[in-house]
């Protein structure tokens, strides 16, 4: 019925408008273009400039458009759609289709109008499958708009825009900035936007989203006074913002005010929080995305976060694998490790990981989950199986990230073995980006078990030494406080040390024991252990020392902390007797070797089930290492140290710790 009701009204108007067109067949687009008709004919329906149309045929042709597509997408037409001119704009699949409709409405309302130039943008970009593609596309979607004489055709409309809706300008405006075409309307509207955020009390925030939205998008360049203008409409207005869809383009298009960031930001998180409940599990993954991209101007808002995974749980059909890529990679950004946003991804996972499509997608996936430490066994061995299955397919770069992180995070087995040799074969630093892209490829498989003797050598030389170290020591100002001098550092010493214990047939160079670029001071190894506690275990490191201290005093019967060749940070070395004494520093070559070690909630993977944690990767290499140089290792946990709560039970704590090492070390040897 509303087909059929639909099709007359379009028949009566169309008749109406076109009561001066010759009537000559043409029912399919091919023949949409045909001679021009006269002057006189042109001036009284400025649309059908240089075309003649069958107004039987265009009524047809609409018609079949809306009995066609209505039936199938009318609970998605959205909400710009008012008029049946805009029904049949929303429902043209395309611009010929378009152009077609739009003969049978030669003179069109203000709101009519922007609906059109903004249903043309839309289609003129959906062929686009490159950012050249799309504005060749837009390119001649202006040229046909220009040669229909369009400007006539709005002169009552668009030129008269002052009791025209704020949307409908905006609408309007923005499609033709879209177009990039700067005539007379679009002066007119730009100035009617003006007068309208000059005093912006009465005036809508969801068109000042939109137009500062578009401006941005097109890098459009705006006066000083209308930037500043726009500004503050947006800033003072808001609080009106009711939509999700408007908060989010505000918050990753509209570049805000350099002045004053963090404040703008606050009153947008405000805002965030407020429209959580209404926000579908799309627009939370976008949330998550824009606070991690805003993490270098404003810390991360952990209660917003929180609430975001709160309201995550509303949503229970499975993000699609780019939500997932998405989410994972930002939360990794910002080290957003929440055990409840884990096992959602892990959930969903299991659900999607078939629907994977690409090498690309696995390596951001992969990558986030490292970041997040994330430790769950069965997750990883479906991204494993992917993996294997895919293999062959992969490109070093896209392998060796995934690689990476699976060495991040300690993640072992015969699959992971696999990944690790192929990756050794088709590693080639010709086709890597830097030298440190490179050192962290090499060091991952060392931490697989998968290193060569020749990857070996190639960050173990001294020309690839000294471009890595000089490039890092310049930046960092020679300073091993930074974290990212040291990381390369061990990671080299790890290296080194794989040469030495795990490649019984290597012949390459190694890091000189007197190599003063991997000598770490008193000083320096305090500085070091600083950047492996954090400031939350700090505190804990040093009674630990103190307990030790007790009963080994430093100096004579223990070393301070330290970094050793392994690249591995102790608190404390020591030497026990077979009697369980403690030997005095000159005398430890009669005992046995004790190192202890200091351990958190931030050296471990984030488990969300009964699994033990593991050590990350580099951890668990640095203390494999040292196991095979013949120490005896004694792990303390910060959560067992912090529950004896008196000083004289830390001591015999560790007492107890140590001797337990030093029998089960004698007892692997007996």
């Amino acid at each position: 019925m509303f087909v059929r009701m639909t099709v007359r009204l379009l028949r009566l108007r169309s008749s109406q408008a076109r009561q001066s067109l010759p009537r000559q067949l043409c029912t399919s687009s091919r023949c949409f273009a045909q001679d021009a008709p006269n002057s006189s004919q042109a001036k009284s329906a400025p649309w059908t400039a240089s075309v003649v149309v069958d107004e039987d045929a265009a009524d047809i042709f609409v018609g079949k458009l809306l009995e066609n597509r209505g039936r199938k997408v009318e609970k998605d037409v959205p909400q710009w759609v008012k008029s049946e001119a805009q029904r049949a704009f929303f429902h043209a699949e395309n611009v010929v289709q378009l152009q077609e409709v739009l003969h049978v409405y030669p003179k069109l309302e203000h709101t009519d109008a922007s609906s059109f130039l903004s249903r043309l943008v839309a289609l003129s970009s959906v062929p686009a499958v490159s950012a050249s593609d799309q504005k060749e596309a837009r390119r001649k979607a202006k040229e046909w708009l220009v040669s229909t004489n369009y400007q006539d055709a709005f002169a009552e409309s668009l030129l008269n825009s002052s009791q025209a809706p704020l949307e409908s300008v905006v609408s309007a405006l923005n499609a033709l900035t879209a177009l990039n075409l700067e005539d007379k309307v679009h002066s007119h509207l730009l100035a009617t936007f003006q007068d309208a955020v000059k005093n912006c009390t009465k005036a809508p925030i969801s068109p000042i989203i939109a137009f500062a939205v578009c401006h941005r998008m097109n890098k459009t360049k705006l006066s000083d006074q209308l930037q500043a203008m726009l500004d503050h409409a947006l800033y003072t207005k808001l609080s009106e913002v009711s939509s999700p869809a408007d908060l989010l383009s505000l918050l990753i298009h509209v570049q805000l005010p350099s002045v004053d960031q963090p404040t703008w930001l606050q009153a947008l998180e405000a805002k965030a929080l407020e429209l959580l409940p209404a926000m579908n599990a799309g627009e939370l993954v976008s949330l998550v995305s824009i606070i991690a991209n805003f993490a270098k101007v404003k810390p991360r808002n952990i209660p917003l976060l929180q609430n975001v995974v709160t309201n995550l749980k509303r949503h229970t059909k499975p993000l699609t694998i780019n939500q997932l890529v998405t989410l994972v990679v930002s939360a990794g950004k910002i080290a957003f490790l929440d055990p409840r946003l884990l096992m959602r991804v892990t959930a969903d996972l299991k659900v999607r990981a078939d629907e994977i499509g690409k090498w690309t997608q696995m390596a951001s996936l992969t990558s986030g989950l490292a970041q997040l430490r994330m430790g769950d066994s069965a997750t990883w061995q479906l991204l494993i199986d992917w993996m294997e299955r895919h293999l062959q397919d992969a490109k070093p770069g896209e392998l060796s990230i995934s690689a990476s992180a699976l060495a991040r995070c300690n993640v072992t087995g015969p699959a992971v073995k696999k990944i690790g040799t192929h990756l050794a074969k088709i590693l080639d630093p010709k086709l890597t980006a830097n030298a440190r892209t490179w050192l962290n490829a090499v060091h991952s498989l060392a931490v697989m078990g998968c290193l060569t003797p020749k990857l070996a050598e190639s960050t173990l030389i001294e020309d690839f030494l000294t471009e890595l170290l000089g490039s890092v020591d310049k930046a960092a100002a020679a300073d091993y406080k930074t974290s990212v001098a040291f990381d390369i550092r061990q990671k080299l010493m790890q290296i080194n040390s794989a040469a030495q214990l795990d490649l019984v047939d290597y012949r390459g160079p190694l890091l000189a024991k007197n190599d003063r670029r991997f000598i770490f001071s008193d000083t320096c190894a305090e500085e070091v252990s600083q950047l492996k506690y954090g400031k939350n275990m700090n505190f804990t490191s040093k009674q630990l020392r103190s307990a030790i201290n007790a009963f080994a005093p430093m100096k004579t019967h223990s070393q301070p902390p330290q970094v050793t060749a392994d690249g591995v940070v102790v608190d404390a070395v020591l030497s026990v007797d077979s009697g369980d004494r403690f030997l005095p520093t000159s005398d430890w070559q009669k005992g046995q070797k004790v190192a202890v070690t200091l351990w958190g909630y931030p050296h471990r993977t984030l488990m969300i089930n009964d699994d033990t944690p593991t050590f990350l990767g580099h951890f668990a290499l640095g203390l494999r290492h040292l196991k095979k140089r013949g120490y005896a290792i004694v792990q303390v946990f910060d959560f067992e140290f912090d529950a004896q709560k008196l000083f004289n039970q830390k001591v015999e704590f560790i007492q107890k710790k140590l001797v337990a090492a030093v029998r089960e070390e004698r007892s692997k040897k007996q």
